[in-house]
């Protein structure tokens, strides 16, 4: 250590490392330089001649100036008089990774409108087709159950955007502009039943080309778009009516990618039906809400049993168009997944989108709001039943009063006549002419 102190204080040492940035002159303990001199990552490339001022020791042996230098090709430094490499700034570095990093996928949109009571798919293939889309673009098999097209989209959308019609009255758009799906709306009423006012759930959702496997993070969805790994052993297989058109693409990411889509978005279209019944209970509800309130004031209903009757019909429909007539809002799996030829999973995404959108827990609190409503409908029913009776009740009893009255009348008459002089004379007289 005594011999490289006083090395370092009489000269000037140069030391670097390949592909380190240029250091200025710096001031370094002992200890360091010696860690620098002996490290396998330095070598030193110059010695300047040029003396130092004869100071103490201690500062003789810390007096020194550590630049380390690269393997660029040298250029000369005019402050320290040796030759340093042309060394990259930190900056342009740090811009070189920068660019390097792999742009982050932008943020979709997926749409699901509910406009009718249930679409008949024939129709819509019919409609499409006479507007020139192709259906099932992706050879999934699953037009009968299912209309997916595909549309073109406006510059500032990335790529094609997808469709799905679904026969319980819904549309699922993914990544497709708004007017487009305003025309198939408007161009699909005609094969709807019992048209509604729109319904419109929408969510985020980013593609990412590093995973085949999608999830929901929060309220999005990050759709994997990589291509599935096969094992050896694994097998798609195909059925008899469909094998002339998935031969061709049987391991064909984007078909593959269009059962993701189509599983996520029944789970989608399974929420915006439920969406339109929970709006429907609530318009009910804001009628009878006055029930409890006016029971509370006094035993009176401001509705007529007719009236009662019609809510209590409406309130019956709402519940059988969630629990009787759409068994797909309450299955826990869909028939699709069921028959599904695929082995895909599809049925982990449907349920994954039920639990983000809380599905089941909106039908159990859809119910239960049902039940609370149809008591109430009971009590008001129960209540005008009662007063409908108790009017019965009186007006018979109004009918014995008067019938009562009038046999009293009679009978009062009777006496009288019987008691009358006059009217016993006439008939004594009466008979005797008779006897005649």
């Amino acid at each position: 250590m005594h011999s490289l102190r006083s090395h370092a204080a009489g000269r000037r040492v140069l030391l670097g490392a390949i592909n380190t940035p240029y250091l200025s002159h710096r001031q370094l303990p002992p200890s360091k330089l010696c860690n620098a001199i002996k490290s396998n990552h330095s070598r030193t490339f110059a010695i300047t001649t040029t003396p130092w001022k004869e100071q103490d020791h201690t500062e003789k042996a810390r007096d020194y100036v550590v630049e380390f230098l690269s393997n660029q090709p040298p250029k000369y430094h005019p402050k320290s008089k040796a030759i340093v490499p042309n060394v990259p700034s930190r900056n342009a570095k740090r811009g070189k990774r920068a660019r390097a990093v792999h742009k982050t996928p932008e943020m979709k949109t997926i749409v699901a409108y509910c406009v009718a009571e249930e679409y008949d798919i024939s129709k819509v293939a019919e409609l499409l087709e006479d507007d020139h889309y192709e259906l099932d673009p992706h050879h999934t098999g699953l037009g009968d159950e299912i209309i997916h097209v595909q549309v073109g989209n406006m510059p500032d959308l990335d790529g094609p955007g997808d469709v799905f019609v679904f026969s319980s009255g819904t549309i699922v758009a993914w990544n497709t502009a708004e007017e487009t799906i305003d025309r198939l709306r408007k161009r699909m009423l005609q094969a709807a039943t019992n048209p509604h006012p729109k319904e419109v759930d929408s969510l985020k959702y980013r593609e990412e080309p590093s995973t085949h496997s999608s999830k929901f993070v929060g309220d999005t969805l990050y759709l994997g778009t990589g291509q599935r790994d096969m094992h050896p052993n694994e097998h798609h297989p195909v059925s008899v009516e469909t094998s002339n058109e998935l031969s061709a693409s049987i391991d064909s990411p984007k078909r593959d990618l269009a059962l993701v889509k189509i599983a996520f978005s029944y789970g989608i279209a399974r929420s915006t039906k439920i969406s339109v019944l929970e709006s429907s209970f609530e318009s009910y509800f804001e009628r009878i809400r006055s029930i409890p309130v006016e029971l509370q004031k006094a035993y009176r209903v401001p509705f007529t049993r007719s009236s009662i009757l019609r809510l209590t019909g409406e309130l019956l429909g709402i519940r059988a168009q969630l629990n009787l007539y759409s068994s797909e809002l309450t299955d826990s799996l869909p028939d699709l997944f069921w028959d599904s030829e695929y082995d895909l999973g599809l049925e982990r995404y449907y349920d994954s989108a039920g639990r983000t959108l809380d599905v089941n827990v909106r039908i159990a609190t859809l119910n239960n709001k049902m039940d609370y409503a149809q008591e109430i409908a009971t009590v008001a029913r129960e209540i005008l039943s009662e007063r409908h009776g108790l009017r019965l009740e009186w007006a018979i009893i109004i009918l014995i009063m008067i019938e009562v009255a009038l046999e009293m009348n009679r009978l009062w008459q009777e006496h009288a006549e019987r008691n009358d002089p006059d009217n016993l004379e006439a008939l004594l007289k009466g008979h005797f002419e008779l006897e005649r």
